[in-house]
Formats: structure tokens, sequence, C-alpha cells
């Protein structure tokens, strides 16, 4: 009875909104370069840890298909008083987090997954294995991956929580929900 007052033409837009409101999840694809460049704006990053600097810089992101992680290749040097600089390479994965309030995903649960130390014997570059991964979770923990800018209807609406997240195509596939 509603519907027979509403003319024909305005009838269409009326159902395509109430579809879209009754839509409890959405599904936003990244692109890899998105996240990379977003990231990298970032960088590069100091940190103290005991008597030296720990850098972080040229982050690399790397989505592996059907993965639910995102991971960062750095570059790293830690320079300490009197030593020569130590260079390195290490990577590091975490899972996206979705913050509401600030329309952004984070990385969560890092885990140093590599870290190699140039011109260092293996036992003394394990030494700094734990200091370098603190530090590099810190750091993947402050920073947004990803944050929306509200370019559409998607990004709009996405007072979401997190769902699932998974990689497939070079895409980070995040599906948020009510």
């Amino acid at each position: 009875m509603f519907l027979a007052n509403i003319p024909r033409r305005a009838l269409a837009p009326l159902l395509l909104l109430v579809a879209v409101g009754c839509k409890r999840s959405v599904t936003v694809e990244v692109e890899q370069s998105e996240i990379q460049q977003r990231l990298a704006a970032k960088f590069p990053v100091q940190k103290p840890v005991l008597l030296g600097t720990i850098s972080l810089e040229n982050p690399n992101v790397i989505l592996r298909e059907n993965s639910d992680r995102i991971g960062v290749a750095l570059d790293a040097k830690l320079t300490l008083p009197l030593f020569p600089p130590y260079i390195g390479k290490l990577t590091v994965s975490g899972k996206p987090a979705y913050r509401p309030a600030e329309k952004a995903f984070y990385l969560q649960e890092a885990a140093l997954e590599s870290f190699e130390v140039s011109g260092l014997p293996a036992a003394q570059a394990e030494a700094l294995r734990g200091p370098t991964e603190i530090v590099a979770r810190s750091v993947l923990d402050s920073f947004p991956v990803y944050q929306f800018d509200q370019r559409n209807w998607k990004e709009v609406s996405a007072e979401h929580v997190l769902q699932s997240v998974k990689v497939e195509n070079g895409k980070l596939h995040a599906t948020l929900g009510l």
C-alpha cells in the first residue's frame, strides 16, 4: 500500500538505498602500491636503544597470497658509540587491525621473520634480534598502514568492525561488518 503512492521512477533508487542499508558488511580492496606509498611516507624512523640508535628505512610492503598478514621489509642500521654502524635487513609481518575511531588499519602481533646484519657473526646478530624486533613492533604499531580518505561510500561507511582480512591477487581484502 505504501509503495503504491510512490512514483515508479523514484521506486528503484529507494529500493537500492534500502538494499545498501541492509547490507551488514563491506569489503574494501587496497592495492599493495597504496599501502607502500602511505607507509613509505612515515620513514626513515630512528629509535634509541640501550646505548645506541636503530634506524629503519626503505620499507617494502609484502602481500603474500592467501595470507592474513602484511609483511614489511626494511633496511636497518644500528649505531653504537665507538663502533662502526651495523647495517642489516629485516622483514616483519603483522596482522592488520582496524581502529574505527581513526578509520585506519595498523599492524598488530608483529613478528620478526628474518634478520640479517652484514659483517657480524651470527651469534652477535642474534643478540641484536630482540631489541630490533621491539623497535620494529613499536614503529609498525604506531603508523597506520592504510587510512580511509572517505573517497567512496565504502570508506564513508567504515564505522565497522574488522571481520576478516586476506590477500588475493596482490590486493588486501578487508571485510568490515556492523
